[in-house]
Formats: C-alpha cells, sequence, structure tokens
C-alpha cells in the first residue's frame, strides 16, 4: 500500500512544480476601432482651411490648422493614424471652425505683508487679474473626390488662472491673481488649441488594450504541445493542441485558461471570452487572471461591436 500512495505523492507534487514553473508570457494587443474611422481608414488626409468664429483671417485659424498638419505627420509616422488603402475610402480633407472667448477681470485689493520688523504687518493696495478662456474647435471631415461629409467632432478646453499652477509659482505660495505671473491670453489659447487638436487626434487614431498573459504549465501530452507551439507562435498548432487537450481534461482549469489566453491571441475573442468565463465560475472567482481577463474581453468586444461614431 505504501507504494501507490507514494507514486500519488510524487505525481501531484511534479504536477504542482510543473504547474508553478508557468508557460511563455504571450503579448496580446487588440487594436479596437477608432470613434471616428473615416480618417483611419483612408488612403491620405490633408489638412483643409481652419476659419474663426469672428472670421476667417484670424490667426488662430492658422495655428489650428498647424498643430493638426504637425500631429498627424508623427501619428502616421508612429503607426498610429493611417492605414494607406484599408479601404475603399479614398483621401480625405479636415477642416473647420475655432471659436475663442477670453475674459480678464482686473481689480485691486489689499494685502497685509510683514514689514523690516517681523512683528509688523503693513497694509498695501496691490492690482488683480483673473483670465479665463474657452476654445471650441469644430472639425470637420469630408471626403475630397466628392465632397460628401464623412464625420464631425467637437472638442472644448478651457482654462482658469485660479487653478493655474504656474501662476502660484514652484512652491505654491504666490497669489492666484498676481497679474505679473498670469500667462498672456495668447499662450493661453496656444495651449488649449494643441489640446483640442490632441483630443480629436485620439479620436481618429485606433486605442489598443496591451495584456501581458502568463500560460500555465502542465504535464498533460497535448497541454505541453500547446505551450510548445505558442512559444514559437505557431498559433494554428497552438489553438489545435489546446482544444485537444481540454477534451481530455474538460474540467482542469489550467487547461481551460491556457485555452482561453491562446484563443485570444489567435482572435477567437468569443472563445477565449466563454473559456475565461469557466474559469472564473469553477474557481468560484478566485482566478484573478481569469477575472481580469473577462473585464478585458468583454470591454474589447463592446467596443468592437458598437457603430462608430460619426
Amino acid at each position: 500500500m505504501a507504494k501507490p500512495h507514494l507514486s500519488s505523492l510524487l505525481l501531484f507534487a511534479m504536477s504542482f512544480l510543473a504547474v508553478g514553473c508557468g508557460g511563455p508570457v504571450l503579448s496580446i494587443r487588440h487594436v479596437l476601432p477608432p470613434d471616428l474611422p473615416a480618417p483611419y481608414y483612408a488612403q491620405a488626409i490633408t489638412v483643409g482651411r481652419f476659419t474663426t468664429a469672428s472670421g476667417p483671417e484670424n490667426s488662430y485659424a492658422d495655428k489650428t490648422a498647424e498643430i493638426l498638419k504637425e500631429q498627424l505627420v508623427r501619428r502616421i509616422r508612429e503607426g498610429k493614424s493611417t492605414d494607406l488603402g484599408n479601404s475603399g475610402i479614398g483621401p480625405v480633407i479636415v477642416t473647420g471652425e475655432v471659436h475663442v472667448e477670453t475674459k480678464d477681470r482686473k481689480g485691486n485689493k489689499t494685502i497685509r505683508r510683514r514689514g523690516s520688523e517681523a512683528s509688523v504687518l503693513t497694509s498695501s493696495e496691490v492690482e488683480t487679474l483673473i483670465r479665463t478662456a474657452v476654445v471650441r474647435v469644430d472639425f470637420i471631415i469630408t471626403r475630397k473626390s466628392d465632397n460628401v461629409r464623412l464625420g464631425a467632432a467637437e472638442t472644448r478646453r478651457a482654462y482658469s488662472s485660479l487653478t493655474d499652477p504656474r501662476v502660484r509659482g514652484d512652491l505654491g505660495l504666490g497669489r492666484p491673481d498676481d497679474p505679473a505671473a498670469v500667462p498672456k491670453a495668447g499662450t493661453i489659447v496656444n495651449e488649449l488649441l494643441e489640446k483640442c487638436v490632441d483630443t480629436f487626434c485620439r479620436m481618429i487614431t485606433p486605442p489598443v488594450v496591451v495584456a501581458e498573459v502568463q500560460l500555465r504549465g502542465t504535464l498533460q501530452a497535448d497541454g505541453q504541445k500547446a505551450l510548445a507551439a505558442a512559444e514559437a507562435r505557431n498559433w494554428k498548432y497552438a489553438l489545435a493542441h489546446a482544444r485537444a487537450a481540454v477534451r481530455a481534461e474538460p474540467n482542469n482549469v489550467n487547461l481551460l485558461f491556457n485555452l482561453a489566453a491562446i484563443a485570444e491571441a489567435c482572435g477567437e475573442l468569443k472563445t477565449a471570452l466563454d473559456r475565461y468565463e469557466q474559469v472564473v465560475k469553477q474557481t468560484g472567482g478566485r482566478d484573478r487572471q481569469a477575472g481580469e481577463a473577462v473585464v478585458r474581453l468583454r470591454r474589447v468586444l463592446a467596443r468592437k461591436g458598437r457603430p462608430s461614431g460619426n
């Protein structure tokens, strides 16, 4: 009786060690549809004319177009914006209108300062300035071949000198309404324009969800073949062996998890979600990795399945 008992203990220990060692780490990357798909799938993007609500000659319109050109060039170079020739959408042009409103509230107030003697406080009258700004940019995407409007977006950013840490200085001890520390209106507006353009560029850039998923070690034959194939990035065989392993041991949560992760890496997202959910259910919600994967895949599938904005 001692031998079988010892063999069982050894087998259990070997299984524990194999699982503990783990398998390869899969770097999984999901590219999701952008909020405004037309520029991403267009053959090319051109920045057209921007105007302002107060008149077409305003320099802020030219500044907006300049910032947009710079950001698009950078994003295209980094591979984050256009995917040339990816669809039937031809070249598009982005135009728009800039709305700028700045307000200055000036006044005076009495402040008390310590004089040459620390115990003496003196009162003095000082000027005050509170500067606010609101910038809105309406972007319009049009197909160049026939001037058909493909999409539009409104971006808005606001500023108040009262909440600007630069006004209070490095130590935060300055007055929030000190006119000498408040940035010039043109500087503020240009910063807000940068933010509006950045928001628009994020709308036309596909968001990316990245996950590093550690596969789990196993002594099961097909399970080991699946791990080896996954490490070699031979996804066809990895998926086939992972499925065979689960067919042989359908209640093995580690094999189920590996199948889910490999299916996710292969792009079979619904299969992956089903298997991750099965792991969560069988472990009573105690499998943290599987739980995080369920949240991730539900988000990805919801984004891929929703209609794109216009």
